[in-house]
C-alpha cells in the first residue's frame, strides 16, 4: 500500500499524545486524523474507514479495549489493523489487549522507529481495496470481493443483531437531540445501560439465546422511552436519550426497564433471570457535549454495577 494513500486514525484523549504520534508518522507521508474518545472514533469511522488505527487504552467513556472489541466484532471494520498504544506495561495488560483482536501492542513512550516499522508492516499486509471510505472505492484486487459502500456503511451504522443504531449513529442522534434541546430549553437524560451477568446467559442459552435476549431488550428500550435516540453500543451495552421537561421521566423510564427485566426470559425451553444496571447523566446540568455526557453516564453505570446491579444511579460530578 502506498504510504501517501494510507489514512491513519489516532485515538487518544490527550491532544499532546495525538500530536506526538502525528509528528512521528509525518516523515512517512501518511494522512492522519484524530479522535479524542472511543465514541468520536466510532463516529469518524462511520464517515471514513481508515487504513489503520492507533488506539489508546485509558479514555473516558469507552476505553480502548471496548472500542477494539466493537470494531473487531463488526464484519465491516474487522479487517482494519489496530495498534494499541498505551502506558499500561506488563504481560497481563498486553494479553488483555491482544485478546480483543488487535494486531499490535506498543507501550508509551513510543519509539518512533519501532512505530514506523510496525505501521509499515501492517499496511503492507492489508489487501488493497479492503478499506471502504466515502467518496470513492480503493483499487480492486483479484482475490478480494469489495463490500459495496452502501452495505458497509449500513453495517457500521446499524447493529446486525438488534437492528438498532450503533454507537456512531447513536452519537449523531444524540447531538441532534441536544441541539434541539438547546433551542427549546428541554433537558436530556442520557442513559448508559447494560445487562447484569450477560456472560452467564450466553453460557446457559448459547449465542442464539443471548442474541434473542439482546433483540428483546432493544425492543424494550424503544418502547420504554427511546423515541429520541436509542442504540446498541457494543456487546450488552446500550444507550438511550430522553428529552423531557419532567424531572421524573428518567426515573420512570429507568424503573420501567428494571421492572421489565425482572421477568424471566425463556429460550428453547430454558429460563433465565437477568437485571439491568443503568447510569444517567443529564444535559445541561452534567455536561453540554454529547461525548462528555455519554462518558458521565458510563461512569454512573459502572457505579450501579459495582453496587450489585439491578439499579440506576445519576452521575455526580
Amino acid at each position: 500500500m502506498n504510504a501517501a494513500a494510507a489514512t491513519i486514525l489516532i485515538v487518544d484523549d490527550e491532544l499532546n499524545n495525538r500530536e506526538q504520534l502525528e509528528h512521528f508518522l509525518k516523515p512517512d507521508g501518511y494522512r492522519t486524523i484524530g479522535a479524542a474518545s472511543g465514541s468520536q472514533a466510532l463516529a469518524s469511522i462511520s464517515d471514513e474507514a481508515p487504513d489503520l488505527i492507533l488506539l489508546d487504552v485509558t479514555m473516558p467513556g469507552m476505553d480502548g479495549y471496548e472500542v477494539a472489541t466493537v470494531l473487531k466484532n463488526d464484519p465491516a471494520t474487522s479487517s482494519i489493523p489496530i495498534i494499541m498504544v498505551t502506558g499500561q506495561a506488563g504481560r497481563g495488560a498486553r494479553m488483555v489487549g491482544l485478546d480483543t483482536g488487535v494486531e499490535e501492542y506498543l507501550t508509551k513512550p513510543v519509539d518512533p522507529a519501532e512505530l514506523s516499522l510496525r505501521v509499515r508492516n501492517l499496511l503492507r499486509l492489508r489487501v488493497p481495496g479492503e478499506s471502504v471510505t466515502n467518496g470513492g472505492s480503493a483499487p480492486k484486487h483479484e482475490a478480494h470481493v469489495q463490500v459495496p459502500v452502501d452495505e458497509a456503511q449500513h453495517r457500521i451504522r446499524y447493529d446486525i443483531v438488534t437492528g438498532l443504531p450503533t454507537g456512531a449513529l447513536f452519537l449523531e442522534s444524540l447531538q441532534q437531540t441536544l441541539q434541539l434541546a438547546s433551542e427549546t430549553g428541554a433537558t436530556v437524560a442520557v442513559m448508559s445501560i447494560d445487562l447484569d451477568d450477560f456472560s452467564e446467559v450466553n453460557e446457559k442459552l448459547g449465542v442464539a439465546g443471548g442474541d434473542e435476549l439482546l433483540r428483546q431488550f432493544g425492543a424494550l428500550l424503544q418502547c420504554a422511552g427511546g423515541r429520541d435516540a436509542v442504540g446498541r453500543l457494543y456487546e450488552d451495552k446500550f444507550a438511550l436519550a430522553l428529552a423531557t421537561n419532567d424531572e421524573g421521566s428518567p426515573i420512570s423510564v429507568a424503573n420501567t426497564i428494571r421492572d421489565a427485566m425482572r421477568q424471566p426470559f425463556e429460550f428453547d425451553g430454558n429460563e433465565v433471570l437477568t437485571t439491568a444496571s443503568i447510569g444517567i447523566a443529564v444535559y445541561p446540568v452534567d455536561a453540554t457535549d454529547a461525548v462528555e455526557l455519554m462518558g458521565h453516564s458510563d461512569t454512573a453505570r459502572r457505579q450501579a454495577k459495582e453496587a450489585g446491579g439491578d439499579a440506576f444511579i445519576f452521575y455526580v460530578g
